[in-house]
């Protein structure tokens, strides 16, 4: 009798004409039955409501997984769990979903009853490669691929394949992407238009992601000429939006809003709220690339609201991210970082590690043009570790993909093996072998994927310990390092005063020395012009006006004021006369005075007066001191002084 009931569940011709026809009359139905029956009919609520009322559908298939548990029915339990399934997924709950259909799988292997076995493991694929595990999802594509070649399912075959090349397209493998859509093309040639259409476009988005955009264009408008054969409204739409991403990328961005405008139109008229979403967001980016941000906002908030209306998680994380981005172009740092929040928190409930390590960097970005360097520090470690945690985990994949590789090759050869014996003996006993093993080995993979499974949450429970303990120690740490840095501060500051202090002394004696030096220079000077005017005024004391006279220029000429001047300037500029003799060998001794008053700011004239020359002299000197140094005659002598 369960085995009739499951049939009609089954049976699209009785969901669309039996008696269960609507939603009121299943309702009533379900007032007036128990056991079996009201199972039935709950799955039968479950999977009308699916189609607009995600939460009702997810209540209907719930109280029918506890009946069926109570009655030990495997097989609708089996039912409960697939339908448990697609409403997660489409609610964008990726591991909730695998985690149902995994159930499902599991009873419809145990109970021998593999009907839509393999839109299980398809659906399963999709799900891990939503959340990036590109990997697990070749894995659950290949096992529905190998069922639906074995029953001659060239459909499903055909979008297994087109599945495949879009996972191979989404790693950058577009070699092998090209490869799968090719291969599905043949078959999907007697397996319906719309299929063809989709294979066509996805191919297009190959050679769009190699950026040979002519090329991306030629396989869009043969799909969109396909679509519009075939009055396919859906697929229209979805092609006019690829058609505008590359006069987008092409820069044409006013041909790409009309292209996003019109698929916008076609989407409104069919209903498809997921679709306007991404029409709303595309030209909520093309505004914003035009610098019209607040025009971009409205299109993005319209996005989101749609997301938010049919629970498209993923849609929901891009989006926020889109909306911070044009509130920090706007300067807005607060509201784009709480916006980056949202997207971050929302990425971390459903798994998507590439929005999470996005979310990290541009969080550290704004924290820091916010001054708020704190946080900025701390989502930056946090994109490290996670970069880190990444590129190991994609080295393992690598590693995997090449042993997978090997695998499936020595499978295939097996295969044939296979075939070429089951024709010659033309029995069905090595099959019924084949396929009692490959059940065997299938529950114990199952058995080693849930020890596995196990074994993972505990280690992530303790590294989740370690980190927090991690965590808290950095934090004393960086308390103790804040600590240390302002006594640093304080020292240097204390450090930096005396140094100060000192090189203010060092000036003053150095200027008092000069002065001196200016002083007694000037006043032997005015003695020299008396005795000269006596000298000539009488020729009595002409002898002793010149012992004078000698006394004097004695005086200009000494060392001892030089010595001790120079003594003082090299307190103030260490190093000077060194570099000096470094970079020109040739100076003589004039010249390092005349380099060292320069160096004080003196003029031309009081030069003259220390050094006893005349004003020309010094201007001669001058010129020489210039030739020596290599230095142009436009150039600053005093400012290339104060460089050395």
């Amino acid at each position: 009798m369960r085995l009739f009931y499951l049939f009609i569940f089954l049976s699209p011709q009785f969901l669309i004409a039996g008696y269960y026809s609507t939603v009121d009359s299943l309702k009533t139905e379900l007032e007036k039955n128990e056991g079996f029956k009201r199972i039935e009919i709950l799955l039968l609520l479950s999977n009308e409501t699916y189609k607009d009322q995600l939460n009702l559908a997810s209540q209907y298939a719930n109280e029918a997984l506890a009946l069926s548990k109570t009655h030990e029915d495997l097989n609708n339990q089996s039912q409960c769990y697939f339908i448990l399934g697609k409403i997660c997924q489409k609610k964008s709950i990726y591991d909730s979903a695998i985690t149902h259909y995994k159930q499902a799988i599991e009873l419809k292997i145990k109970t021998g009853n593999h009907n839509e076995l393999a839109v299980l493991y398809e659906n399963t694929g999709k799900c891990y490669s939503n959340l990036g595990e590109y990997e697990t999802a070749g894995t659950f594509y290949d096992k529905a691929l190998t069922i639906a070649h074995d029953e001659g399912d060239r459909i499903s075959e055909a979008r297994i394949l087109s599945n495949f090349g879009y996972l191979s397209n989404t790693v950058g493998n577009f070699d092998k992407a090209i490869d799968y859509y090719h291969r599905a093309l043949k078959i999907s040639g007697t397996s319906g238009d719309n299929h063809l259409a989709l294979i066509y476009q996805r191919i297009g988005s190959v050679y769009f992601n190699l950026r040979n955009f002519s090329k991306a264009m030629e396989y869009y408008k043969i799909a969109l000429d396909i679509r519009i054969q075939n009055n396919d409204s859906k697929g229209i739409a979805s092609t006019l939006n690829n058609i505008g991403n590359v006069y987008n990328e092409t820069q044409e961005p006013d041909t790409a809003l009309s292209y996003y405008f019109q698929a916008l139109e076609q989407n409104k008229q069919l209903g498809n709220l997921n679709w306007q979403s991404v029409n709303l967001n595309n030209i909520g980016t093309i505004y914003k690339e035009k610098g019209l941000y607040d025009l971009a906002l409205d299109y993005y908030f319209q996005s989101l609201e749609i997301k938010n209306e049919i629970g498209s998680k993923k849609g929901i994380v891009w989006t926020l991210s889109n909306v911070s981005t044009v509130y920090a172009l706007k300067g807005e740092y607060n509201k784009a970082i709480e916006f980056y929040t949202q997207s971050l928190d929302l990425a971390t409930e459903i798994g998507l590690k590439a929005q999470i390590l996005h979310s990290f960097k541009e969080l550290a970005e704004l924290y820091a043009l916010n001054n708020d360097f704190e946080n900025a520090f701390k989502y930056s470690q946090q994109f490290i570790a996670l970069h880190d945690s990444v590129y190991n985990e994609e080295k393992i994949k690598t590693i995997t993909e090449i042993q997978t590789k090997y695998e499936t090759e020595k499978k295939e050869k097996e295969n044939e093996i296979l075939k070429k014996n089951v024709k010659i003996r033309k029995g069905v006993q090595v099959l019924l072998i084949v396929i009692v093993t490959a059940l065997l080995i299938l529950s114990f993979m199952l058995f080693l994927l849930f020890r596995l499974k196990n074994k993972s949450l505990r280690k992530n429970k303790q590294l989740y310990e370690q980190e927090k303990r991690l965590n808290e120690l950095a934090l004393k740490n960086k308390e103790i390092e804040k600590q240390r840095l302002e006594e640093l501060v304080y020292a240097e500051q204390k450090i930096n005063s005396l140094q100060q202090g000192m090189i203010e002394n060092k000036n003053r004696e150095l200027s008092t020395t000069t002065l001196h030096i200016l002083n007694k220079n000037k006043i032997l000077l005015e003695i020299k012009n008396e005795i000269n005017q006596i000298s000539n005024e009488t020729n009595a004391h002409t002898n002793s006006c010149k012992k004078i006279n000698d006394l004097i220029e004695g005086n200009f000429v000494l060392d001892q004021d030089w010595n001790q001047f120079k003594m003082h300037f090299d307190e103030v500029y260490t190093g000077f006369f060194d570099n000096l003799m470094s970079n020109h060998p040739g100076l003589t001794q004039n010249d390092l005075k005349l380099c060292a008053y320069l160096k004080i700011n003196l003029g031309s004239k009081e030069i003259a007066r220390i050094m006893n020359i005349t004003p020309d002299a010094i201007k001669k000197s001058r010129q020489r001191l210039r030739k020596k140094l290599n230095i142009e005659a436009e150039e600053d002598l005093v400012k290339y002084m104060n460089e050395v």
